[in-house]
């Protein structure tokens, strides 16, 4: 298993041997702008460990499919949402007026589901 904490604490370290090296670099300096450029690569990296941590505790939540229709635009889409989420509270993605989604009873393709069709 990944230590993130020791990551971090190790990515944190090398960002601040970069960010003093800049710091002792000449202004203007190649080596300054290389140094630099470190930190900031490093600092993107620790940001996209972090977003990644976040997904090992995300929690699936039972949730439904189906096809909508806004009665203000007629603009019809697939809405997936958590099972406790209201069609009033859908927002149209063309005209953005949210209360106006209603379930269009149409039968979605198993693909786009991902369900089983018994077949």
């Amino acid at each position: 298993m990944i230590d993130r904490e020791q990551i971090n604490k190790d990515l944190y370290s090398m960002r601040e041997y970069f960010a003093t090296c800049a710091g002792n670099a000449q202004p203007g300096s190649e080596a300054r702008e290389r140094f630099a450029g470190w930190v900031k690569t490093l600092t993107c990296i620790a940001v996209e460990i972090e977003k990644i941590a976040h997904f090992d505790n995300v929690v699936e939540t039972p949730h439904q499919v189906s096809i909508v229709i806004c009665t203000n635009c007629g603009k019809k889409w697939v809405a997936v949402r958590s099972l406790t989420t209201q069609n009033a509270s859908l927002k149209c993605p063309k005209c953005h007026r949210q209360g106006t989604a209603v379930e269009t009873g149409l039968p979605l393709d198993p693909e786009v589901t991902g369900e089983d069709d018994g077949k």
